[in-house]
């Protein structure tokens, strides 16, 4: 007998085209046509492979305080490595593991002349800081691509002076009403709350039955977890895209944690739908929240709006299949420029060591789940 159980973020309870043809989410993004797609996204795919050799390199002993972090460029097919220390690059380019894929590689000047571990440093100093005030409603996240530590307010009158010390950047949203922020919305005894499916493009329920949540954790990361009892609802390992009939139903074949920066990023919400962007940090964090402090969070640009908490974030991965994707994520919050998602291998991290659930993702061609 198969059991399945649906993993959800808590806080979902409650142009005009030059090109020919421009169907493909990525299309759409990149800005390219859809016969080009796959070769970009193969050039994307060998960039990301060859900074996750770059990445952990970087943040050796010997090379954090000479380089910032990278970001790569898909369409330039050319990976920007922040340069303090322009002595070290012929040490990094000496490297086996590195050498063979030089020429991808751009050695530009770090801006703020921030190498990694003094973007480190400050990132966890800014942490402190903001903990210690715990403003209402504020992200911090380390943009590669800026070279900088980045501060999200979602009210203009935050006093930032604290943190000016580690020279972040600072952008305040300037958005007051609430309703055009994807705010979460929390309730307490939610464990064993009985959910029901909700379409898309309806502000109610079916009536038709999922099942209880049977664990939960908010903090420092938020999911929950449905036990699917229903019988009139049939889970599916695809995930829907309305907003191109070539590529309706996308089909998920993996999991995969996001790991570079200026990598595309999509989601599947309820109430904007399939829109893609651009992954802007990976250690994202989240404050002003009534039951603490949000981690890991993965940093975006992609279009969210209330509503669409706890929809499938996701990439695109095969070129020779466009309708196949990997699960990154859930949605789990942001604002109008910047949006933030709880990473899939933490939270099946976090079921693994605090529950005796052991799940497994449902994908196509899974045998059991």
């Amino acid at each position: 007998m198969r059991i399945y159980f649906l993993i959800v973020l808590l806080s979902l309870i409650r142009s005009y085209s030059i090109y020919a043809e421009q169907n493909h989410p990525l299309a759409k993004l990149w800005g390219i046509e859809d016969i080009e797609v796959p070769k970009l996204l193969e050039s994307e795919r060998n960039l990301i492979a060859i900074d996750k050799i770059l990445r952990p390199i970087l943040e050796q002993d010997n090379f954090s305080s000479s380089f910032g972090g990278s970001t790569i460029y898909p369409k330039e097919n050319i990976i920007t490595v922040h340069t303090v220390n322009f002595s070290k690059v012929d040490d990094l380019l000496a490297l086996p593991q590195i050498n063979p894929y030089k020429d991808f590689l751009s050695f530009d000047k770090a801006e703020n002349s921030m190498s990694l571990s003094q973007l480190e440093y400050n990132f966890d100093q800014i942490a402190f800081e903001v903990s210690s005030i715990n403003p209402e409603r504020t992200f911090i996240y380390t943009d590669l691509e800026l070279n900088n530590n980045v501060l999200y307010f979602f009210n203009s009158g935050i006093n930032n002076s604290a943190t000016e010390p580690y020279n972040p950047k600072i952008i305040y949203e300037n958005s007051s009403p609430a309703s055009q922020n994807i705010t979460q919305l929390r309730l307490t005894g939610i464990t064993n709350n009985v959910f029901f499916y909700a379409p898309w493009r309806s502000d109610s329920s079916s009536g038709l039955l999922i099942g209880p949540m049977v664990y939960h954790m908010t903090n420092p990361h938020d999911f929950g977890i449905i036990d699917f009892v229903g019988k009139d609802v049939v889970p599916t390992f695809s995930v829907r895209n309305d907003v191109a009939a070539a590529y309706i139903e996308l089909t998920i074949t993996d999991s995969a944690p996001v790991s570079s920066v200026g990598a595309h990023v999509c989601k599947s919400g309820r109430t904007t739908y399939f829109t893609c962007g651009y992954v802007l940090g990976l250690n994202g964090r989240s404050y002003g929240n009534v039951d603490g402090i949000k981690k890991d969070l993965i940093i975006s640009d992609m279009t969210s709006r209330r509503g669409d908490s706890g929809g499938t974030v996701l990439s695109f991965v095969s070129p020779q299949n466009l309708n196949s994707v990997v699960v990154q994520g859930i949605i789990y919050g942001g604002g109008i420029l910047l949006h933030a998602a709880q990473s899939i291998d933490i939270i099946f991290k976090e079921i693994r060591e605090n529950t005796i659930y052991d799940l497994t993702l449902y994908t196509g061609g899974s045998s059991s789940s």
